[in-house]
């Protein structure tokens, strides 16, 4: 009653029962299908792409490797750092620092906040809403591959990456 104003749900429960009948209806499509077809070909590139770019741009590197990250900036507790940057989006300790090792914080604090109001959930919401009801499990499935293979490759590769540029 306080979200529609009425009681009245008949017309919402047969939008439902036609939606349901539209999905039963619809073909399954496999992985093998969203690379072969033409239809999906495009969709699944860009959910391959969103995916990557979500784990190639950091992310997980920064609560991976944070710890040594603070560690290497001078700051004096680095794992209270590491629990800071985790829950960035709810509360941020002040601690004194040196002036540098706050501006690393600030810049990874920053960096965390930002990519979860931007780039952090949309690949997951954008790929669901590139496919049907038909190929949306392969995609998904395609889609969270991508995603978790990105980020073993960003886990695995970052420490070393920092050590050469370091």
């Amino acid at each position: 009653m306080k979200l529609r104003g009425t009681e009245e749900v008949n017309n919402d429960i047969q939008d439902m029962r036609e939606e349901s009948q539209k999905m039963m209806r619809e073909k399954k499509v496999t992985i093998a299908e969203l690379f072969r077809s033409p239809i999906y070909r495009q969709p699944i590139f860009i959910a391959i792409m969103l995916q990557l770019s979500q784990q190639l741009s950091g992310i997980n590197a920064v609560f991976y490797y944070s710890t040594g990250i603070f560690e290497r900036a001078g700051v004096s507790q680095p794992v209270y750092a590491t629990v800071g940057a985790g829950v960035v989006n709810t509360a941020f300790t002040v601690v004194s620092l040196q002036w540098m090792s706050y501006v690393s914080i600030v810049a990874i604090f920053s960096f965390v906040a930002f990519f979860e109001i931007g780039p952090g959930p949309i690949p997951w919401f954008i790929v669901a809403e590139l496919f049907s009801q038909g190929p949306r499990p392969a995609a998904i499935a395609v889609a969270g591959f991508c995603n978790w293979s990105a980020n073993f490759l960003v886990g695995m590769s970052f420490q070393y990456v920092e050590v050469r540029n370091g």
